[in-house]
């Protein structure tokens, strides 16, 4: 199965589109890094396993492909490490593919699964604004720096192990940082995966629990 995340790798002052896909399929079990990344990039693989157990959710079984595209920009740094996860959580049908699509992401991994803060946040955020994205996910520290693109509806989760819905509220076990424009007429919100699950008419991006 194939799947992707929206991030952005600062070049300079600007903030270039980067698509990351990932593709699961029945093989020796492996996981891949391509697209002309760095060694810190590459280190994902490591901080991505262990996040992902950490957060108590299945790593696929078989071979993973990650692309980071386009393949001719050189992709530097950690803050690929959760649209990486993501993909992959996509990519192995723990996350709405379709409402992932609808969000840039940007953070590097704990080994148990927390949301570490990355440089560049700003510039990302911008980036997605102007590819059209109204939605953003990033670690707690990172949302004061994203303030001011008021025009993105930015959810910045402690941990992994979170659901991310457009719509109503539900009851949560924690909190989460959330920062959005006033007029945006669709309210983001980010809880645990242990929360209660939303109405069935609200739009949700969710961890689904981990196969037995």
């Amino acid at each position: 199965m194939l799947a992707r995340a929206i991030t952005h790798a600062v070049v300079g002052l600007d903030a270039r589109r980067v698509e990351v896909e990932a593709h699961v399929r029945g093989s020796v079990p492996a996981l891949s890094i391509v697209g002309l990344a760095d060694r810190a990039c590459q280190e994902a693989k490591e901080r991505v396993r262990s996040g992902i157990a950490s957060a108590e959710r299945h790593w696929p079984g078989g071979r993973i492909t990650v692309n980071l595209a386009p393949a001719s920009l050189r992709k530097e740094g950690s803050g690929f490490d959760l649209p990486i996860a993501l993909a992959i959580l996509a990519a192995s049908g723990q996350v709405s593919s379709d409402l992932l699509a609808l969000h840039a992401s940007l953070g590097e991994l704990a080994l148990d699964g927390r949301i570490r803060p990355v440089g560049g946040a700003l510039a990302v955020a911008e980036g997605a604004r102007r590819s059209g994205l109204g939605r953003m996910l990033c670690a707690p520290q990172s949302a004061a720096d994203v303030h001011p693109c008021w025009s993105l509806s930015v959810q910045a989760p402690p941990a992994l192990q979170v659901r991310v819905s457009a719509g109503q509220e539900s009851g949560s076990s924690a909190e989460a940082t959330t920062t959005q424009c006033p007029a945006c007429p669709a309210r983001l919100q980010l809880r645990q995966a242990s929360a209660q699950a939303l109405s069935q008419h609200t739009p949700s991006l969710q961890v689904s629990p981990p196969a037995h």
